[in-house]
């Protein structure tokens, strides 16, 4: 879903009359905007969970899968990655971006790209019980910004690791601090990969 942030709710609406079971909500103005996208943020979640749907985001890349019988981009990436046995979380856009980009150059290829924004709803400890028993998964990579629930990622993150390498990498710089380099950094890496290419 890419509309503006005060068209989000209805078209959460109506997805969910219409029977729809997930949403990746790529749209920005939410929780990252203060008290009032907070709320605004929770009423959503509240509104798809109504209607029995997960939702990924807001202010999200997006997902990917290259498994041959999905093949889905619902992201923000001109393409899907090459096809391989790597899954990625990351919360922020713009290392998902760059991790897309770097794994393209070096021929690295993913079964499962998952940038969660806000993770007003799917979250990494989702992400990681799914890879559990993914058989299109053998090494999990996860960049965190901060963690919901600490107890549940340690729980569930020991649980992958007993069958599945993870590697998990800790932002140390709060959000606020990042955000000027982390915008020139997206505005490179979106440059490059939406540029028309030459002749």
């Amino acid at each position: 879903m890419a509309v503006p942030a005060a068209a989000v709710a209805e078209v959460v609406r109506q997805c969910g009359r219409a029977g729809v079971r997930g949403l990746v909500i790529v749209s920005g103005g939410f929780g990252e905007t203060g008290p009032h996208g907070r709320q605004a943020e929770r009423e959503l979640v509240l509104s798809a969970r109504s209607h029995g749907m997960r939702v990924v985001g807001p202010n999200c890349l997006g997902i990917l899968n290259t498994d041959p019988d999905v093949r889905l981009n619902a992201s923000l990436a001109p393409t899907l990655p090459l096809r391989g046995r790597i899954g990625f979380f990351c919360q922020s856009g713009a290392l998902g971006i760059a991790l897309l980009d770097q794994a393209e150059q070096r021929g690295i290829g993913l079964s499962t790209v998952v940038s969660a924004g806000n993770r007003a709803d799917v979250s990494g400890n989702d992400l990681m019980q799914f890879w559990i028993d993914d058989p299109s998964t053998d090494v999990v990579l996860l960049y965190l910004e901060s963690f919901g629930n600490p107890r549940k990622f340690a729980r569930v993150a020991r649980r992958l690791a007993r069958r599945k390498p993870v590697v998990a990498v800790k932002s140390s710089t709060p959000r606020h601090r990042r955000w000027p380099a982390a915008a020139r950094r997206s505005a490179n890496a979106v440059s490059r990969h939406f540029s028309p290419s030459p002749g």
